[in-house]
């Protein structure tokens, strides 16, 4: 196990690998690492959460493969990772935290696993590249500025399942939703 908060604020870590034993990843343990560009948790086949604010404010984080073991992605887990561009997230995944992308900006698509029944409140706001989304046939709720300051986002398919969409959920130049 690694502790909460146990490298946050090392601005001059740059990559971790070999993490093969580890089971447990605490709270913010690599959060505002500003440097880290690569980490390999692939090898970590004990790992089921990706922990609240993780890798929050790791602006150089450039792509990320979530292990398959994973099946949930706390809040702001992601959160401010700036320069995150790749990041697949495996179909065993049923629950994603508020706030868990907000502030990717680089982020240009990402597919949701069927099987998530709600996307929380701020969880892709501010992720100014998106240009296409789909949401899968599992989701019944949008949280409130789930899509908030996307302004290139072309396209969302909103399957109909979705039953209940709060305030503000697409709010800021969506210029194209279709059913």
């Amino acid at each position: 196990e690694i502790g909460d908060s146990a490298f946050a604020d090392c601005s001059k870590l740059i990559n971790v690998t070999s993490l093969n034993n580890i089971k447990k990843l605490g709270k913010s343990v690599f959060e505002k690492c500003s440097s880290l560009k690569t980490i390999d948790l692939t090898i970590s086949k004990d790992i089921k959460i990706i922990s609240p604010f993780l890798f929050s404010k790791c602006t150089s984080l450039e792509s990320f493969v979530i292990p398959e073991t994973v099946t949930e992605i706390g809040e702001n887990a992601f959160s401010g990772c700036k320069s995150l561009r790749n990041l697949e997230i495996p179909e065993r995944i049923r629950k994603i935290g508020k706030c868990a992308f907000e502030d990717c900006s680089s982020l240009e698509s990402l597919k949701i696993p069927n099987g998530i029944k709600t996307i929380e409140k701020y969880t892709f706001s501010g992720c100014s590249s998106f240009t296409s989304f789909t949401i899968p046939c599992s989701v019944k709720k949008i949280g409130g500025f789930a899509f908030y300051k996307c302004p290139y986002i072309k396209s969302i398919i909103i399957p109909k399942s979705v039953t209940h969409i709060d305030k503000a959920a697409f709010q800021q130049n969506c210029k194209l939703i279709r059913e």
